[in-house]
């Protein structure tokens, strides 16, 4: 067998940039003030961004960044092309922009910067459209059908998309969702932490509500594995992971 050279390890190009250091300083300052690890994530892909464009042009100190830099790089958002030839959608440059906004303002607390040259750049707007799809009241019931509730598995999935249909919740908050944040007397869902890490309680209905109850008496005992408060289990019967 031919043995297998020294593997290569792949270089950040970034890693020694200066503005890469404030990006982590901010980073952490988000973390500690409460910000999702989700929005960091999102926030680090938009600043990379930025930093490999400003690595481009030889700028690496943020004093050095003005309003005219941050629009020039606004217009290169604007113009710039995808491998297939499709420009960025309104929304993916308003994504891109938007975390420069808070960076800047965030140097200019931290005294980085002695001004925010941020502050007055214009995000482009973003039509408010609807979805393109709506699904019919037969296509969502196909959905919610497709969930067998003859097993202990498939009551719980069934449970689950009527909780999702009834509620609007987002697919990240459902398997946070603990036994007491639920109350069927009432017909209510407490979501802790939700979109900007906020709490609100949502109405469930009566239809969601009896399938709810139904899982909580037939199936969940059957799926434990352990004692734990989370609402759904899966079918070893440990918490749903929300990733």
């Amino acid at each position: 067998m031919k043995p297998s050279g020294p593997r290569s390890h792949t270089t950040d190009p970034l890693a020694s940039h200066p503005l890469t250091r404030y990006m982590y300083a901010h980073f952490e300052w988000m973390l500690t003030h409460g910000y999702s690890v989700d929005t960091v994530r999102a926030r680090r892909i938009a600043l990379r961004r930025f930093i490999g464009w400003c690595a481009e042009r030889e700028l690496d100190d943020p004093r050095a960044i003005t309003l005219p830099i941050l629009e020039r790089y606004q217009r290169h958002l604007f113009t710039y092309r995808k491998p297939d030839g499709s420009p960025l959608t309104l929304g993916s440059q308003h994504g891109a922009l938007a975390p420069l906004k808070t960076w800047f303002k965030w140097l200019t607390r931290e005294h980085h910067i002695a001004t925010n040259p941020a502050s007055e750049l214009q995000l482009p707007r973003q039509p408010k459209r609807l979805p393109r799809a709506l699904l019919s009241p037969a296509e969502l019931a196909a959905i919610l059908h497709e969930a067998e509730p003859t097993t202990a598995a498939g009551l719980r999935d069934r449970a689950m998309l009527e909780v999702l249909y009834a509620t609007g919740l987002r697919r990240m908050e459902l398997p946070k969702l603990a036994r007491y944040d639920v109350d069927l007397g009432r017909q209510l869902v407490f979501v802790r932490e939700g979109k900007g890490r906020r709490d609100r309680v949502v109405p469930l209905g009566e239809r969601a509500a009896g399938w709810l109850d139904k899982y909580l008496a037939e199936a969940r005992p059957q799926l434990l594995a352990d004692q734990t408060d989370a609402l759904f289990v899966t079918d070893y019967g440990a918490p749903i992971d929300p990733a």
